[in-house]
């Protein structure tokens, strides 16, 4: 077991002492990792249910992700602590280049400008593959440096 760094440095947006980041951040990290399978399943089959699926998937990663961005960044302004760490920054600037990728995936859909499916497709999986990089550093902000975790006052 790791030792902690600070100790508990509780969130500055929780629900009854319990942080909301953590929580929220599952959501987008789901819908874009069955966006991915989605547009797989979509090149293998060309079947456009598939195709629907993924668009709507890439809105709700979208959607979920607005929320859960918000919260943290919340904590990256508020504690002092955290910007203390270089980890904190690349996860915020990585968080920043996902989302941006979600966005780019989404304009290229809306703009229909990708009848073969490739270029969103492989959007689909950098952007699957860049939550979880940039997530794992959110996790050792928490696990290790004790930031957003314990119940607040």
């Amino acid at each position: 077991m790791t030792k902690q760094e600070h100790g508990n440095i509780p969130s500055r947006v929780n629900i009854l002492g319990s942080p909301v980041h953590p929580l929220l951040i599952n959501f987008p990290t789901a819908f874009a990792w069955s966006a991915a399978l989605a547009d797989s399943a979509f090149v293998l089959t060309k079947d456009p249910f598939w195709r629907r699926a993924a668009d709507w998937l890439v809105r709700a990663e979208l959607a979920t992700a607005a929320p859960a961005t918000m919260t943290g960044l919340v904590d990256f302004l508020l504690i002092g602590k955290v910007r203390r760490h270089s980890i904190a920054w690349v996860h915020l600037l990585g968080m920043d280049f996902t989302f941006s990728l979600g966005v780019l995936n989404w304009r290229r859909r809306r703009s229909g400008r990708d009848g073969g499916h490739g270029g969103v497709l492989a959007l689909s999986w950098l952007g699957a593959l860049s939550i979880s990089l940039f997530a794992y550093f959110g996790g050792r902000l928490a696990h290790v440096h004790g930031i957003s975790v314990g119940k607040a006052d």
